[in-house]
């Protein structure tokens, strides 16, 4: 279980990445997917899910936002995707 987990926790962290990688990108007034606020909701639950490891504790929700707002940037979407189902079948 333990391994399971240390998995989750590096896909977790890659998703943070992306998300302080768009973040760079607003602050650099530069484009980027989406709006500051969905990426700091996003990266919120990232924290979260990292702190718990535990879907009985915490239960992401960013992936409505995912399917619905970042379709336009696959690889983000599929990496912050992958980390939350990773998550939730802990």
């Amino acid at each position: 279980m333990e391994d399971k987990k240390e998995k989750v926790y590096k896909k977790i962290d890659a998703g943070i990445q992306l998300i302080d990688n768009e973040l760079a990108l607003h602050q650099k007034n530069k484009k980027a997917v989406r709006d500051i606020n969905t990426f700091e909701k996003i990266k919120d639950e990232l924290l979260k899910m990292k702190s718990t490891m535990s879907p009985k504790v915490f239960y992401p929700t960013y992936n409505y936002i995912i399917r619905d707002a970042l379709f336009d940037n696959v690889k983000l979407s599929e990496k912050l995707l992958d980390a939350y189902y990773a998550y939730v079948k802990l």
